[in-house]
């Protein structure tokens, strides 16, 4: 009976050009990973930035539009200033 061969050989048995290939193929790999990995997180970082900027122009919007309104309790006022803004959620 015939030994199976595996379908893995060590890297010490690889010939030189299978090592060259696979080295730079590794490295090829690494390269590309980090790259998706920095655009990845660049990308978190600018959606983040985009969501804080929206809620505080929001906020702002709900503070002009409303403050006056309820600092002298105009409920009709603030409701109405309120409404303005409830399209954007």
């Amino acid at each position: 009976m015939s030994q199976a061969r595996p379908w893995f050989l060590p890297f010490r048995l690889w010939s030189l050009a299978s090592k060259r290939s696979g080295i730079a193929m590794f490295t090829t790999l690494v390269g590309v990973l980090l790259c998706y990995v920095t655009f990845a997180i660049i990308e978190l970082q600018v959606t983040l930035n985009d969501s804080r900027t929206q809620v505080t122009s929001v906020a702002r919007m709900i503070a002009v539009g409303a403050g006056a309104a309820l600092a002298f309790r105009d409920e009709d006022g603030a409701r109405d200033a309120l409404a303005a803004i409830r399209d954007n959620p």
